[in-house]
């Protein structure tokens, strides 16, 4: 008889609240299983105490899901209505250099026993948190 025994979780879970991000990653703008386009992006967490955590996060383009996008880009300070070409290339190595801050919240996995950390909303305009201790490593 086999014994099932728990996966330990060995990745980092911050509790609930504001952090500060860099983007790590911004992949080109590909059709997902069902036909929408989205854009996969990995961004990397700072807490205070200097620890990381990454998260993938996907901008998906349709009517419903714009308010993550604007969202987004309101928290690397991308004025509202500006228009971005996310297929240009020299327009992602731009946006790859910010970095913003964002709310995150631990929820359980899916068939696995233990947390993990998902963006609830990206932070803009009066949020407390500077990302002054989270840096790009893509600095234009």
């Amino acid at each position: 008889m086999r014994i099932n025994r728990p996966i330990e979780n060995t990745t980092t879970v911050f509790e609930d609240g504001d952090y500060p991000f860099t983007i790590l990653e911004m992949n080109e703008i590909k059709f997902n299983s069902i036909g929408i386009e989205e854009m996969p992006i990995k961004l990397e967490f700072t807490n205070r105490d200097g620890k990381t955590v990454v998260i993938h996060e996907h901008l998906v383009f349709t009517e419903k899901a714009a308010f993550k996008i604007n969202q987004f880009l309101a928290a690397i300070n991308i004025p509202a209505g500006t228009r971005i070409n996310f297929r240009d290339p020299e327009v992602i190595k731009h946006i790859r250099a910010k970095t913003g801050a964002a709310t995150l919240v631990s929820e359980p996995t899916r068939r696995k026993a233990h947390l993990r950390n998902r963006v609830a909303k990206f932070l803009y305009g009066g949020t407390s948190i500077i990302p002054s201790f989270a840096r790009s490593r893509f600095a234009i």
